[in-house]
């Protein structure tokens, strides 16, 4: 019983939604659909369940010579976002990458 009630904690929407983007992805689709709204917000509000939302503006990373800003997602980035995850929705490659996740903001090098 104490097993279950640690897992079932870690699929609630609270402990989902708290998920820090440099830890991965929320497992739950309702979360995972609101990390992306918030990723891809361009201008600062409250969402219904309280959580404040700013934009993402200027950052930048840089590795060498080589410097990105940091901007909003845009809705391009997001579907292709997506079609990534249908290509790791497959069991075999589930379990090929069990415990693999790049952090969110990080995509923005890969997804530019």
């Amino acid at each position: 019983e104490g097993v279950w009630k640690f897992l079932r904690r870690l699929y609630l929407y609270d402990y989902q939604k708290n998920i820090s983007e440099h830890n991965g992805f929320p497992v739950r689709k309702d979360v995972l659909e609101k990390k992306i709204e918030y990723a891809m917000a361009t201008k600062e509000y409250t969402d219904d369940d309280g959580t404040k939302v700013t934009p993402i503006e200027g950052n930048t990373y840089s590795m060498d010579d080589f410097t990105i800003e940091i901007k909003p997602y845009t809705k391009a980035h997001m579907d292709l976002f997506r079609s990534i995850g249908i290509l790791f929705s497959g069991n075999h490659i589930n379990k090929a990458c069990a415990g693999i996740s790049i952090p969110l903001p990080y995509h923005r090098i890969f997804l530019k």
